[in-house]
């Protein structure tokens, strides 16, 4: 069944600023590379009986955010979404369920729950329910606003691995402090199937739009 996430993404310059570092821990770690971005929505299991489903719903998802999401043409946020970090939090690594390292919380910064932020997984949460090209359980559970076990927080990753990572490649790599804030004007359907640590260099976007 094909798996996807609905992700913001940083804008450039700062996208190919940041994917370098995390190109770098990634080799520091001997852990797989990935593109820097916020999780919107995961799980999401397309409907393989409809061709291009994937495509479908990216037109979907746009119309639901130009219509709704944006304040105005011409507002002065211009649609985007902010994702400031929460520096007390600092970064956070070895996340674990009380058990196991969860490879996607290896090493995060969590990321503010901003009014816009909240708004964006609140549409898109509603769009994936009324959607025809998206299975599986609908029911009103599947309307909250939620953020990944364990942390389950909005966080922006810079590392996937099943084991620690060095906090000291970190350091050699950001430093002491956390990326600088952004505001995200780019949403992406992510193709993140197989969802696991070996499957991310298999993941590709399906599509994006401009927020």
């Amino acid at each position: 069944q094909m798996k996807a996430s609905i992700w913001i993404i940083p804008p450039p310059p700062y996208l190919d600023t940041l994917s370098a570092q995390i190109k770098e821990l990634a080799h520091l770690n001997d852990a797989p590379p990935f593109t820097p971005h916020v999780t919107i929505a995961t799980n999401i299991e397309l409907d393989d009986n409809i061709d291009d489903a994937g495509s479908l719903l990216v037109e979907e998802l746009k119309g639901k955010f130009h219509s709704s999401f944006r304040t105005s043409k011409d507002g002065a946020d211009g649609g985007g979404i902010p994702c400031r970090f929460d520096r007390s939090k600092g970064f956070m690594t070895g996340y674990n369920n009380g058990k196991d390292l969860v490879w996607s919380q290896a090493c995060v910064g969590i990321i503010q729950r901003d009014e816009r932020l909240i708004r964006a997984v609140e549409l898109a949460k509603r769009c994936l329910y009324e959607s025809k090209y998206v299975i599986g359980i609908k029911d009103e559970a599947s309307l909250v606003v939620e953020f990944a076990s364990p942390l389950k927080e909005p966080h922006l990753s810079f590392a996937y691995k099943l084991s620690e990572i060095n906090n000291d490649t970190v350091k050699t790599i950001f430093g002491e402090c956390l990326p600088e804030d952004f505001i995200s004007s780019e949403m992406v359907l992510m193709k993140t199937n197989p969802l696991s640590v070996d499957g991310v260099a298999d993941w590709v976007p399906i599509g994006s739009f401009a927020l």
